[in-house]
């Protein structure tokens, strides 16, 4: 799902009346944040650097001194903006109104009172004198304008175009109602993450359940694994419920009482029948795979893949169902430290082979791997012939969710 990151005017929070009615206007379509700002300048645009490393927005909005901090963090990030009625000279603004004041909407801190002081405003003048410093020739069509005809607070369009070709009007004031918010914000903030979605160029799979049908070659070695160790009997579906998690993962979850000893010896017991097994059943993969994969290196995607199964044997799998020569990349249990749905093993392939979270997408059949993207600020696409359930990978967060390998064609194309 896509997010919108709504930042606030001075006198107000992330509860105000543009906040709530955008987010009610995406509501099931894209998750829109709209966190309470800190007054002073450098710790908000401190604060808003660091909310989106962490929650990775795709595009920004920001009404009045929101917007002025929105254009100023756009180019450096690299996320597009859209600039309700941007107040570019706090400074004039603030010096009227020097003394105590209360916040118009609640803030989820309860602190509704607040001053303006020299002080303050010697903090906004510093930041008004540099914020346009960031503004470059590649960004002048992803920060847009939208200016109130009837605004008497902020006038200040000459100065947007200055920088910035896209600028647009709407009958309304500096402060839009709930209703312009929905007929003006809302289209505009629609086209933004229509036009400038990034390009996937990378694409991250899991391997058991999503490229190779081995569930019936793990789950009959975890039941013959269980059977020589003498453990309680499981089901087929208990077995089945713990794919996609590190091996010694999977016995702990089973046997949440056994000694970690022991859960090694399960490991290995299962990596040797594992082994035998493949001499008899030889596992293949899901349907339309190998043409995908064919397809998409063709069309110049970089392939990897990032699996809960040791290295070694991850690349023997890959050799024998046939897609090896097809990928790029491969990421074991064993060359990371912390497992799904940890970031870990994406945001070392994404360094590895030096790319952005932007334009990855991971792929896979269960709930951990959709995490694992999320956590690692990439897309996400769920497979439903896999392991997980279409319910398990939507409450996940999949950005995306196909029925047909082939179908990823058209996801990556049209991105």
């Amino acid at each position: 799902m896509k997010k919108i990151l709504f930042l606030h005017g001075f006198f107000a929070s992330g509860q105000c009346v543009p906040a709530v009615a955008l987010r009610e206007a995406f509501e099931g379509r894209a998750e829109v944040i709209s966190p309470d700002l800190p007054i002073h300048p450098k710790k908000a645009v401190f604060f808003i650097r660091e909310l989106i490393e962490r929650e990775k927005p795709d595009l920004l909005v920001g009404n009045s001194c929101g917007a002025f901090y929105a254009q100023m963090v756009a180019p450096v990030v690299g996320i597009p903006a859209l600039l309700g009625n941007p107040h570019f000279l706090m400074t004039e603004f603030l010096k009227q109104r020097i003394g105590e004041h209360q916040y118009k909407s609640p803030r989820t801190d309860g602190k509704q009172n607040f001053v303006i002081d020299e002080t303050l405003i010697e903090e906004f003048a510093e930041m008004e004198a540099v914020q346009f410093d960031n503004t470059n020739k590649d960004f002048k069509d992803q920060v847009w304008g939208l200016f109130g005809e009837k605004d008497t607070l902020a006038h200040f369009e000459p100065l947007f175009l200055k920088y910035y070709n896209r600028s647009f009007h709407f009958p309304g004031n500096h402060t839009p109602t709930a209703e312009e918010v929905r007929d003006w914000y809302v289209p505009l903030a629609e086209q933004m993450l229509s036009n400038f979605n990034v390009p996937v160029k990378l694409i991250i799979f899991d391997f058991d359940g999503t490229l190779g049908d081995t569930r019936r070659t793990i789950v009959g070695t975890m039941q013959m694994t269980i059977k020589e160790l003498k453990l309680p009997s499981r089901t087929d579906a208990e077995c089945a419920s713990t794919i996609g998690l590190p091996l010694a993962g999977c016995f702990r979850e089973l046997f949440p009482d056994v000694s970690d000893e022991f859960i090694s010896k399960c490991a290995e017991t299962y990596r040797r029948i594992f082994s035998e097994n493949l001499q008899t059943t030889k596992p293949e993969t899901f349907p339309g795979v190998v043409k995908t994969l064919e397809v998409l290196k063709g069309r110049g995607f970089i392939l990897t893949v990032a699996s809960s199964r040791s290295h070694k044997s991850l690349i023997e799998l890959s050799h024998n169902i046939g897609i090896a020569e097809n990928l790029s990349y491969l990421i074991g249990a064993d060359d990371v430290r912390e497992a799904k749905p940890n970031p870990e093993p994406v945001l070392k392939i994404l360094a590895d082979m030096q790319f952005k979270a932007s334009e990855t997408l991971v792929v896979g059949d269960m709930a951990v791997d959709i995490l694992m993207g999320t956590n690692a600020g990439t897309k996400t696409c769920g497979v439903t012939w896999g392991n997980g359930t279409r319910e398990e990978l939507m409450d996940a967060g999949a950005d995306y969710i196909i029925d047909r390998m082939e179908e990823l064609i058209e996801i990556v194309s049209q991105s």
